[in-house]
């Protein structure tokens, strides 16, 4: 048990099978954030010696906004003008073709004033340099509704005088004395150019090079191109390198104290008004019909009513729309990647048959929750939809952490009679509700004392625990069989449902040395009787033998890709999700509970059952835990597979700055490190071009909050051949894949060691 004092913190690796460490991982992504005519951005750049423990830390932070119109002449530079390349907060003149010092951990503010008395103008080049090297060039042609991009790898947009030319139909307006503002931002993974606070441009790095890191930490420099025939009469520039939390504008400050996101109580909705929102709460609507008119449909003999549209945005801008439509059956989706679904109307339906009926006074409740992987809509406590977000956006998290707002939809011929809203926000655990208690005590999904079952019986289930199944067989019974000469007899069948719908049925045969499946998916195997029997005798596959007393245990688990069943210990059946649904996410948030059938001819003589839901307060039985601190560093030997799980964990109530070393035999193969809890890198000795004490640094930020597990917070780090995954309970922090040009990173772990640096 790791010591509760401040100051510590403990790590520990985790092995099952034969040292094997297995995990679930996922990929990530980073995203930034603009608001129209305020850009606001915070960087925070550290170096840190891969061994000693120092770093410098640079945190600067400036606001930009929109200027109040003014008159503007064209202006030159002095002649003892100089640039030295630090934080340039005012605005500075350009100089045409002149090298200007640039780090990509700043943003690169432009601010251009057209002098064209006729119309729209060239708005001038940029150009991103590594010495002499120009690296990227993006032109600006708002005069040809086009962004110009000159780069060796890029393919987008049509190819034409050596550029490639990105049309747009919504170049934002000039301001009324022709100036336009531009700000360059280099992110964790792509170029964000936004004009006017909109967002014009997006690249991520893996279109401009092949290396996206080298191209990234290659810049030094920028250029800018500025003079012709139809130059602007004004173009300057200012370097802005944004730093901490801290250092917040008041406008920023002032806004967040003006939104309370969390609205427990229900609200009524206002028709086309964009309301705050953030894709950490839920929302919650309750909608009622307007009993005495409903609507005639094609697709239902009920009187039923539109329920309204809700509609998520980032600013004005409309990210996705859900349309509720149980007078069809129907939910409509508006997104422009979405793709599911028959298009009518500029719309995508997606039919239900089952879609949930309404209470007496007629109402329904929806509940809109985003994930970490996915939006998941519900009406009246059952699941109505679910979208993953690459479904909606080729960039997931982009689309996720874009939104800031939600609109309704409410009026019309065939508007509800009443529309209200709550944003739930999960707050501590003193904050859940009573009905949440109540529910979590009347069902306890952790049973591990094995319990005799009930025939026909549905007993609350969740797969994120293991079912265990203890089959004993009648010793004076048993049943003939074509596939064995020993007495073997039918083990039961078990059956996870959503409710009172059977999804997955799985019958224990080893009477007849197979497994029966019933799913309205799943086509393995022989079809006979209504189910399909898997049978693998062909490939030296039977039953693990029963013990003395007859009887068998059998593990049912729902893993991340894939359903596994065990027998005394070994592998039975493996069934991947894709076999059984269409939609995994969907498919294993509806299983709620599990039924048994076990009685009949030739039935077992006992039937026992456990839930095993891992405990996180029972960690310490299963974890060896080893302390380290600011004056105790900790190395350990491990003994890792293919496959390495560590865990660190620290009080909730710090901020640690921490290390983690993964060595090989004789030398570094990488680092772990945390130095808040919303920034990090992962270093790879030996890896890319070796300009960082011998390897590369991935820096990377983080976005998911952090849960705490009562008193600590807890740090997953998995580490395969293929890629390093950071997560906390059970949301993916960041993940990094690797290549052939990450170094050591790939390499077996054979000492882990530990370092710690700050509190706060």
């Amino acid at each position: 048990l790791v010591s509760e004092r401040k100051g510590e913190a403990v790590v520990s690796t985790q092995s099952t099978g034969e040292d094997l460490i297995t995990v679930t991982t996922e990929a990530a992504t980073t995203e930034d954030s603009t608001t129209k005519y305020v850009t606001t951005e915070r960087t925070t750049t550290l170096n840190t010696d891969g061994c000693s423990g120092t770093r410098r830390r640079t945190s600067e932070e400036t606001e930009t906004t929109s200027q109040t119109p003014t008159k503007t002449v064209s202006e030159k530079p002095t002649e003892d003008y100089n640039d030295d390349g630090k934080e340039t907060t005012e605005l500075l003149p350009a100089v045409e073709g002149k090298l200007v010092p640039f780090e990509p951990s700043c943003n690169l503010r432009v601010v251009v004033t057209s002098g064209a008395w006729y119309g729209e103008q060239w708005n001038g080049d940029i150009a991103f340099h590594a010495g002499d090297e120009e690296l990227l060039l993006i032109g600006l042609h708002p005069e040809r509704n086009n962004i110009a991009v000159r780069n060796s790898v890029f393919k987008r947009g049509s190819l034409q005088w050596g550029y490639r030319w990105l049309y747009t139909d919504d170049y934002p307006d000039s301001n009324p004395d022709g100036s336009r503002e531009y700000v360059f931002s280099f992110g964790a993974d792509y170029l964000l150019v936004t004009c006017q606070g909109e967002i014009l441009l997006t690249i991520r790095y893996e279109e401009l090079a092949d290396d996206g890191l080298k191209f990234l930490y290659s810049i030094d420099s920028v250029k800018f191109k500025i003079e012709g025939d139809d130059s602007p009469q004004s173009f300057k520039y200012a370097r802005n390198c944004q730093g901490s939390e801290e250092k917040a504008t008041e406008e920023d400050e002032e806004k967040e104290e003006e939104v309370d996101f969390k609205t427990t109580d229900l609200a009524p909705a206002v028709e086309g008004e964009l309301v705050p929102y953030t894709p950490s709460c839920d929302l919650k609507i309750v909608v009622t019909a307007d009993k005495g008119r409903g609507s005639w449909s094609w697709y239902s003999s009920s009187v039923e009513q539109w329920n309204g549209d809700i509609a998520f945005h980032a600013g004005d801008e409309e990210l996705l729309l859900i349309g509720l439509h149980p007078e069809r059956n129907n939910i409509a989706v508006r997104n422009s990647v979405f793709k599911r679904g028959s298009l009518q109307w500029g719309y995508r339906w997606l039919y239900t048959d089952d879609y949930p009926d309404s209470n007496p006074d007629g109402s329904r409740e929806y509940v809109f929750s985003f994930g970490a992987d996915y939006l998941l809509v519900t009406c009246q406590g059952e699941i109505l939809l679910t979208i993953r977000y690459e479904e909606l956006a080729d960039d997931g998290l982009k689309f996720l952490y874009s939104i800031d707002s939600v609109k309704f939809k409410i009026e019309g011929d065939d508007s509800p009679q009443s529309f209200k809203y709550a944003r739930n926000c999960q707050g501590s655990e003193e904050k859940a509700t009573e009905e949440d208690e109540e529910k979590e005590e009347e069902v306890d999904f952790k049973t591990t004392d094995l319990a005799p079952a009930v025939e026909g019986e549905l007993v609350p289930y969740t797969p994120s625990c293991d079912l265990k199944i203890v089959v004993t067989a009648d010793k004076g019974r048993g049943s003939w069989s074509w596939y064995s000469s020993s007495v073997e007899q039918w083990n039961g069948d078990i059956a996870f449902h959503a409710g009172d719908e059977e999804l997955l049925l799985i019958g224990l045969h080893p009477e007849w040395n197979n497994i029966a499946v019933r799913n309205g998916m799943f086509a393995r195997g022989r079809s006979e009787w209504g189910y399909w029997w898997v049978d693998n005798e062909s490939d030296g596959w039977s039953y693990p033998a029963s013990n003395d007393d007859f009887s068998r245990e059998y593990i049912f688990s729902f893993k991340e890709d894939n359903f596994v069943v065990t027998c005394q210990n070994e592998v039975l059946l493996t069934i991947a999700y894709g076999e059984l649904t269409a939609d995994t996410q969907e498919f294993l948030s509806s299983i709620d509970s599990v039924k048994f059938k076990f009685e009949g001819e030739g039935a077992p003589k006992a039937f026992q059952h456990a839930r095993t839901c891992q405990d996180p307060d029972d960690s310490e039985d299963y974890r060896d835990w080893k302390t380290f601190s600011l004056s105790d560093q900790l190395t350990m030997t491990v003994n890792s597979g293919p496959e390495e799980t560590y865990f660190v964990r620290f009080p909730c109530s710090d901020s640690i700055w921490f290390k983690l070393f993964l060595d090989g035999e004789t030398e570094q193969n990488s680092h772990i490190e945390l130095f808040s809890r919303t920034r990090g890198n992962i270093y790879c000795n030996k890896g890319g071009y070796r300009n960082w004490y011998g390897g590369q640094r991935t820096d990377f930020n983080i976005y998911p909050s952090w849960q705490c597990d009562g008193q600590f917070m807890i740090l997953e780090v998995v580490k395969t051949t293929e890629q390093i995954v950071l997560k906390n309970g059970g949301n993916i922090l960041y993940s990094k894949q690797l290549g052939t040009r990450d170094g050591n990173c790939y390499k077996k772990t054979d000492e882990v060691r530990t370092q710690v640096w700050d509190y706060d």
